[in-house]
């Protein structure tokens, strides 16, 4: 059943892909060769062996999918809380951070890149969700115009569990619905999870009580934040996630993903 539905999962994927993509390759070209020839649009529709509906169709179908891209621009707008320069050519959307660094997302492969000078480029994230991946790109723009790059004093400095029942409101030795958890399994050994109502991962295990003391500080500190930004999608973009979908984007934040 899982396989059947994974299997469902990707073929949406890829067809949605295709679709697009086939598109916005039919009329180019059609309106290319009827710019260059010149001639009619019915003209060069039929000497690429299309149709003239197959050429309004593939238009109709760009326009609502650009539609779509010009909606998701405004609520990203309100979502960041200010309005921002940006370039969208076709389906790519490219926003400038500074003079360093541009965010790139297309949304058509779902793929996210950070373009920096020389048109060096890496691969931030990709997903084959639609959902997900637009929501992590929110997500990017939002932390890299609102950020908040003070680091409690007492993370720097956390080496026990006592220091960190101090700082956090968070239940340490056992593991708590809704909440980051620190435990010590028979093992001796550390970790560091999180439990939403029934989906449960586990974020980092060690030994070594220095390292993972301020791996859950800093852990503890990015759910805060996470969170926030969050809900404020959720309530701007007007989307729902189920709690695999949560866990999966705190599990894989520090991921990077390379399909094409």
């Amino acid at each position: 059943m899982m396989h059947d539905i994974t299997c469902d999962i990707i073929k949406e994927y890829v067809d949605e892909k295709v679709t697009i993509g086939v598109a916005q390759i039919d009329v180019k070209c059609i309106e290319a060769l009827s710019k260059n020839m010149p001639c009619s649009i019915e003209e060069a529709c039929s000497m690429l062996d299309k149709s003239r509906d197959d050429y309004d169709n593939a238009k109709e179908l760009l326009k609502e999918y650009t539609t779509q891209i010009n909606k998701y621009i405004e609520n990203l707008c309100s979502y960041v809380g200010k309005s921002f320069s940006y370039e969208l050519h076709d389906t790519i959307l490219r926003i400038p951070m500074d003079n360093e660094v541009t965010f790139e997302y297309d949304f058509v492969k779902r793929k996210i890149e950070a373009v920096y000078k020389k048109d060096n480029r890496i691969i931030i994230d990709g997903w084959k969700s639609e959902k997900l991946s637009r929501l992590n790109f929110a997500l990017l723009i939002y932390g890299s115009f609102n950020k908040n790059d003070e680091t409690p004093k007492e993370l720097t400095s956390c080496d026990s569990a006592n220091s960190s029942q101090d700082i956090v409101t968070y239940m340490v030795g056992s593991a708590i619905k809704g909440k980051i958890s620190f435990l010590k399994d028979e093992n001796e050994r550390y970790n560091i999870t999180f439990y939403l109502n029934n989906e449960k991962c586990v974020i980092d295990s060690s030994w070594d009580c220095t390292y993972i003391f301020k791996k859950f500080y800093n852990e503890v500190y990015y759910l805060q934040a996470f969170f926030v930004a969050f809900e404020k999608y959720t309530d701007i973009f007007q989307e729902k996630f189920t709690d695999e979908e949560i866990i999966k984007i705190i599990l894989e934040k520090d991921c990077n993903y390379k399909f094409i």
